[in-house]
């Protein structure tokens, strides 16, 4: 009943990665979080569900795995913390108050000439 309900579930998620699939033509596709701890029993269904979605030549040179990092986001973000110290000499409260100052001024720049930001698609 589980890997009924697990093959259900594969439905939408693997017509959603179809459709990035045939748009983008990734080289990889990496499952992550929570759903990497599913392996197989999610990854066989998930495949079936792509090539039936994705074109032949999306699904030719992709490959698609799970995430061998799995359970590890606190060591993952300590590991990012010693590097930005180790090689920037400064900390990472530096870097984020960077970061988030040059957000800032990419929202506050001023709209393209006339004044008006257009829509997408609409030339002027």
């Amino acid at each position: 009943m589980a890997l009924e309900a697990l093959k259900e579930f594969c439905v939408p998620l693997g017509t959603g990665l179809a459709n990035a699939m045939n748009l983008l033509n990734p080289g990889h596709i990496v499952i992550g979080g929570s759903l990497a701890l599913l392996g197989d029993h999610l990854l066989r269904p998930l495949i079936v569900e792509i090539r039936a979605r994705a074109t032949s030549r999306a699904v030719r040179g992709v490959d698609i795995r799970m995430s061998g990092m799995v359970g590890r986001p606190a060591a993952m973000s300590a590991a990012a913390v010693v590097h930005e110290v180790s090689f920037t000499g400064r900390g990472i409260a530096h870097s984020l108050a960077q970061r988030s100052t040059q957000t800032a001024r990419r929202r506050s720049a001023p709209p393209a000439e006339g004044g008006r930001r257009r829509p997408i698609g609409v030339a002027g």
